[in-house]
């Protein structure tokens, strides 16, 4: 099983956890030294290639459920502002 998390109370630090969609099939679909690490194709990619200005990009919903506040990026959940991601 794979899932994402993500804090839904900055003072409570409570947690919501976000499944896999669709299977097991590329629950992580790059962990690369030079690249970075992607959960899913778009779920969380966390990019570790320099001169990149976005350090982590975040979609919800096609391999990683949308949670109960139908968040479209894990960014969301940090003050509703989209965060660095998309």
């Amino acid at each position: 099983a794979a899932f994402l998390f993500y804090s839904y109370s900055s003072s409570s630090g409570s947690l919501q956890k976000l499944q896999k969609v669709g299977g097991g099939g590329l629950a992580i679909s790059k962990d690369d030294p030079n690249y970075g690490i992607s959960f899913g194709p778009d779920g969380l990619v966390i990019s570790f290639v320099q001169g990149n200005k976005r350090l982590a990009t975040s979609k919800l919903g096609t391999y990683y459920e949308r949670g109960p506040d139908h968040f479209s990026s894990l960014f969301d959940a940090i003050g509703g502002a989209g965060g660095a991601g998309g």
